[in-house]
């Protein structure tokens, strides 16, 4: 088993797993959650408040409404199953935030721009915190740099909800609900790719985009003028860097230059944490304002001097 595993979370390569089962059982995910009244100090029940905990280990996961229902990992990942192909793979498997969301990663085929390659994941999430459905995202990474490339569009959805449904019938159709806005926003992403790549900056505009993301103000503080300058360096080795060699000059390089310098956030410490895995997975899949807004720049001309 590779990966890591404590108290708190679980990170461990499940590659040549041929089902949702075997990946969960590899990973340490195969518990069951249960629910349980929740009493005050005095011994009274307060409603509508109802524990969630892991049968296991009596665990609490999270307290939530009486409202709230259960969907153990073996329900909420089996649809998994009807992906898993020529075309995808199951990869990594894990939890962060004391086991209260646990999730699994699917690698995708691979595709390139311009000669460029990047590898595709579909991220699973499942939580038992009352964070509400099964979260899918998408998420392409550039292979020179395994930098995230979490272009928010507004054509196609990145981060999309699943229904849990127990049946054989209603799984296919999440997978294939699943598979069908995946390929829509990679697809949408491609474009998006290409359309940078074409749009021509001189050196100039890239200082002004450096600028822009890390301003400095008027009256801005000796360390706060430090740090905006350290940040600006940190994208301009980025933007130097030999792998975007061929997208130097394009606002693709640019975008390119500000979410491998994102990803440095995310690169694996030498020391595991929990919060490590909880901020590693709110980054996959909820994004990066920085990159969003390199984004804006890029496209509006907002750089332009």
């Amino acid at each position: 088993m590779a990966g890591i595993m404590n108290s708190n979370s679980s990170w461990v390569k499940v590659a040549g797993s041929a089902t949702s089962e075997e990946v969960l059982k590899k990973a340490g995910l195969d518990f069951t959650v249960a629910q349980e009244p929740v009493f005050d100090g005095l011994g009274y029940q307060i409603d509508p408040w109802r524990n969630n905990y892991r049968e296991d280990t009596r665990q609490s996961l999270g307290i939530v409404s009486d409202k709230y229902r259960i969907c153990q990992n073996r329900d909420a990942f089996a649809f998994i199953d009807g992906l898993i192909g020529p075309k995808a793979e199951y990869l990594n498997a894990g939890a962060c935030k004391n086991y209260k969301v646990n999730w699994i990663q699917v690698k995708l085929e691979p595709r390139e721009i311009m000669g460029d390659g990047y590898n595709n994941y579909l991220f699973f999430k499942n939580s038992f915190d009352g964070g509400g459905a099964i979260k899918v995202c998408v998420t392409p990474v550039r292979i020179a740099c395994t930098n995230m490339l979490n272009l928010a569009l507004k054509r196609a959805q990145r981060v999309f909800s699943i229904r849990h449904t127990g049946d054989i019938a209603g799984k296919i159709r999440e997978a294939d609900m699943t598979l069908e806005l995946s390929e829509k926003y990679l697809t949408e992403v491609q474009e998006d790719y290409v359309r940078l790549a074409r749009i021509k900056l001189t050196p100039q505009q890239v200082t002004n985009i450096w600028e822009q993301l890390f301003p400095i103000a008027k009256d801005a503080t000796t360390t706060a003028k430090h740090n905006a300058e350290r940040q600006r360096d940190q994208l301009v080795r980025a933007y130097n860097a030999d792998d975007l060699g061929n997208f130097r000059g394009t606002a693709f390089g640019v975008v390119n230059a500000v979410s491998n310098t994102v990803s440095l956030e995310t690169a694996q410490p030498l020391r595991m944490t929990d919060s490590w895995f909880g901020n590693l997975f709110d980054k996959v899949t909820n994004g990066h304002p920085l990159l969003d807004k390199a984004c804006e720049l890029v496209t509006v001309g907002t750089y332009r001097p």
